[in-house]
C-alpha cells in the first residue's frame, strides 16, 4: 500500500444510533475553516438519525393501519353472518 495523505475527521456523538463516526474529508476542503466542516458533519449525522426516525413511524403507522383495516373486516363479516 502508497502511503496515502488524507484528512479524517472523527465526530463524536450522542445520538441514539451512532457513537461516532470517521469522515474522510475531499481533497481541496482543507480551505474551509474546522467550524464549517464540523457543521457539514453534525448535519449529515442528524440527516441519517432524522431519515430514521422517520422510516420507523412509517412502519408503525402502517402496522396500525393494516390492523385497523383488519379489524373492520373482521366485524363486516361476523354483521354479514348474523343477517344471513
Amino acid at each position: 500500500m502508497r502511503g496515502v495523505n488524507k484528512l479524517v475527521m472523527e465526530i463524536k456523538s450522542d445520538g441514539e444510533y451512532f457513537e461516532k463516526a470517521l469522515l474522510f474529508l475531499k481533497p481541496g476542503s482543507s480551505n474551509l475553516s474546522q467550524h464549517e466542516i464540523s457543521d457539514g458533519a453534525e448535519k449529515l449525522l442528524s440527516t441519517i438519525a432524522e431519515s430514521k426516525q422517520k422510516k420507523k413511524r412509517i412502519n408503525i403507522n402502517a402496522f396500525l393501519w393494516t390492523s385497523m383495516g383488519a379489524f373492520l373486516m373482521w366485524i363486516a363479516m361476523f354483521l354479514i353472518e348474523k343477517l344471513a
